[in-house]
């Protein structure tokens, strides 16, 4: 994952002004990563994904404008029981959206 964010870096680097590494450990049979992508207008995207092997067992993905209010976000964890494509699911702003299909 950590060469994934760098050749984002590398391709992207019109838009993408730095990516910070937050966390990166292996639990067990478990893969975590954390990080924050800061764009060259000062919004950011925080993402985590826990793997296992090449699965991917959690994710979210938070995009904040360059005043920290959240613009869109994208997650499976399981607090929206009544989503239909439980528990991926969508935020934008502050409404609950349903993803048009599953992860």
């Amino acid at each position: 994952m950590k060469k994934r964010l760098e050749k984002l870096l590398e391709k992207s680097e019109d838009v993408v002004l730095r990516i910070e590494l937050i966390e990166e450990a292996t639990r067990g049979l478990l893969y975590v990563i954390k990080a924050k992508i800061v764009f060259i207008n000062d919004d950011s995207l925080y993402l985590r994904e826990i793997r296992r092997g090449d699965e991917l067992v959690a994710y979210s993905y938070y995009w904040f404008n360059s005043m920290g209010e959240l613009i869109e976000g994208w997650d499976n964890a399981p607090h929206h029981k009544d989503v239909e494509t439980y528990p991926n699911h969508n935020t934008l702003g502050m409404a609950l959206k349903v993803l048009r299909t599953q992860t």
